[in-house]
């Protein structure tokens, strides 16, 4: 028997996803920050297997849940104001909001979600479509990361497309932080319904003409240069922070709540690049980080890794791809500055973009694919993990990536 392969899909807190290992139930905090309390209380009632995802959106999922379990947990979620009753507009209602950033971005992200809520024609919205606040003091984020993406510091709305990411000032929004009015929310709202005027059956806004939903919109289109963000990871001064990744995205219930209990009244930003950022005292957080065996070094070998959940948490997944990919960040088989996607189906889902190399589960092997997406066409098949290693070793030493 051979699982059908959806893509598309996303859990969510009304609907939550069966995977290899239970229901996954994924919580979307406002404002993409939980409290130490909220953390605490999280984890005390998740009746699953122990084990946490952060995701490229900068929500948090539980893995492992019985089915009779989930309506206890989701009541507790909404109760403490991470997450709405209803089902529809909790499921459309993806906001996230970068690091460290403050109030303004916080109230445009408010904005954001009520609009969404207000109006069931947003309900037709793609579960993966999505939307972020950037800039007022948070971490940059990539502006491809989002759908929708309203960039405080610049003043533009960004959408990902075809040809690159198109930025327009809205020509009758000035989004000026003195004003009492929208500060871009309600352009992004528009874009969303440009978006469901052109789109089907698209899934996400880079698969659309990004002229005609500018236009759609009232704005005007015109290329984005800004350079890809960073990922931010380690003792940040200036802010007075640190951020510290999960390795693979993954943390045990256990050492959330201890990692909750180091941030004392610090919120905990949730970060896209499955990171953690917080502030406080940087070298007491940096140790108690490190003693959780989290990623504490911009230098560390697991930050070049993307990993999907693989076998045997996932149905689809054929290979084994976290503990393939904590063999390869031991073995140091990637240098820096490129990244190694393993995934256990075509589907991709930890990573949709293009990466260095691709190891694709297929049969309990891998197929490698060099500079493309876990879908690609392959370079070789039928690859063992070390096997795949000593062919990526190979390829380095002879330059060829």
């Amino acid at each position: 028997m051979t699982a059908t392969l959806v893509k598309g899909w996303c859990p969510s807190l009304g609907t939550p996803m069966e995977s290899g290992d239970g229901w996954i139930v994924r919580v979307k905090p406002p404002g993409s920050r939980l409290s130490a309390g909220d953390v605490r209380a999280l984890a005390g009632a998740a009746a699953g297997n122990g084990l946490v995802d952060l995701t490229g959106r900068s929500n948090i999922q539980f893995r492992g849940f019985r089915r009779e379990a989930i309506a206890d947990f989701a009541s507790l979620v909404v109760a403490r104001g991470l997450g709405v009753a209803a089902v529809a507009v909790e499921q459309i209602r993806s906001v996230m909001v970068a690091p460290l950033a403050g109030e303004r971005a916080l109230s445009v992200a408010k904005a954001i979600e009520a609009g969404l809520a207000a109006d069931p024609v947003f309900q037709a919205l793609p579960p993966k479509f999505g939307f972020a606040v950037t800039g007022d003091g948070g971490l940059p984020i990539a502006l491809d990361t989002a759908d929708v993406t309203v960039d405080l510091d610049s003043n533009t709305i960004v959408i990902p497309a075809k040809a690159g990411i198109h930025s327009g000032a809205a020509r009758d929004v000035t989004m000026d932080p003195g004003l009492r009015r929208d500060d871009g929310s309600e352009v992004a709202l528009r874009l969303a319904r440009a978006f469901l005027r052109e789109a089907p059956p698209a899934r996400r806004m880079r698969q659309v003409d990004a002229n005609r939903v500018f236009a759609f919109a009232g704005l005007e289109p015109a290329p984005n240069d800004t350079k890809r963000a960073i990922p931010a990871i380690g003792a940040l001064p200036d802010h007075g922070a640190v951020v510290v990744g999960l390795p693979f995205g993954q943390i045990t219930v256990r050492d959330l709540a201890r990692l909750a209990d180091l941030a004392g009244d610090s919120m905990l930003h949730l970060c896209p690049w499955r990171a953690i950022a917080i502030r406080g005292d940087v070298p007491a957080l940096i140790e108690g980080a490190r003693r959780l065996g989290l990623v504490t070094d911009a230098a560390d070998p697991r930050l070049r890794i993307v990993a999907c959940t693989g076998k045997p948490g996932c149905p689809n997944g054929s290979v084994p791809t976290r503990a393939d990919a904590a063999w390869a960040a031991h073995m140091d088989l990637v240098p820096a500055g490129a990244t190694l996607h393993l995934s256990g189906c075509p589907k991709g889902c930890a990573h949709p973009n293009p990466a260095t190399a691709v190891l694709t589960g297929r049969g309990g092997l891998y197929d490698l694919i060099l500079g493309g997406r876990a879908d690609g066409a392959p370079l070789a098949t039928g690859l063992s993990m070390e096997e795949a290693g000593d062919l990526l070793t190979s390829l380095l030493e002879s330059r060829v990536l």
